[in-house]
């Protein structure tokens, strides 16, 4: 892409019954998808790979207007399992590495 040599993952809001009021967050850096999870009011959680060495990977959040909130880089290790992602009232939980929970913070 443009921005980034290495891949982007573009956020496009749009809702899917025909209203016209859809949104586009800032792009993440990002070759792949490894976790998604949204929210009821529209915020969402991404985790992303960045690059090919599979041990460069992000958690994104977004806020419900689209905007980012903030960025977790992930432990840089060799990371072949998906990553799951949920959003709860106060956080982010986030379970990794087949032993790994992270509470992030709320976005």
């Amino acid at each position: 892409t443009r921005f980034n040599p290495r891949g982007e993952i573009d956020v496009l809001d749009i809702d899917a019954t025909g209203s016209r009021h859809g949104q586009a967050a800032f792009p993440t850096p990002g070759i792949a998808l490894l976790g998604t999870a949204v929210a009821a009011d529209g915020a969402c959680a991404l985790a992303s790979r960045v690059d090919t060495t599979l041990t460069h990977d992000l958690i994104v959040t977004y806020d419900a207007q689209a905007r980012q909130r903030w960025v977790y880089a992930l432990p840089e290790i060799p990371r072949a399992d998906p990553v799951g992602l949920a959003i709860v009232r106060d956080g982010v939980l986030a379970f990794f590495d087949g032993d790994t929970l992270a509470v992030l913070p709320k976005m």
